[in-house]
């Protein structure tokens, strides 16, 4: 990439990448507390928050080495799309904790649309910049 294109992704990555984490470490507060909060009452749910919770955290470390793949890409050898299982993982987790914790309530559930949209688009362009 050349450094104008490289300052744009970073822009784009920084950009996106951070209303993702602000979820993440929103769930993880208040989802390890619930889910082992109904755990221990007995409902099946909240093993469903936990592993989606968890779920999600893969697919953050997805995201995160496939960011750094497309900025050094020399550094690591495995493709991007090696990276296509931790982002579905992530994908899966981010829809069962709009399921099961969110419950589909309209106000709060589209802000799960968010994070699996930006890492769709930071993958398909992290796929095309790979191909160059």
């Amino acid at each position: 990439m050349h450094t104008p294109s490289i300052r744009y992704f970073l822009l784009q990555t920084v950009v996106s990448f951070i209303p993702i984490l602000a979820i993440w470490v929103y769930t993880i507060d208040t989802g390890f507390l619930a889910g082992m909060d109904m755990i221990s009452a007995g409902h099946w749910m909240g093993y469903a928050i936990v592993f989606g919770v968890i779920l999600s955290a893969v697919g953050l470390w997805g995201l995160f080495q496939m960011i750094l793949k497309s900025l050094f890409p020399d550094a690591y050898e495995d493709s991007i799309s090696f990276h296509k299982f931790h982002l579905l993982c992530g994908g899966f987790g981010c829809l069962m904790c709009a399921v099961f914790f969110v419950q589909f309530q309209i106000t709060v559930s589209w802000l799960f649309a968010g994070p699996i949209l930006i890492t769709y688009y930071l993958y398909q362009k992290c796929l095309r910049v790979e191909q160059q």
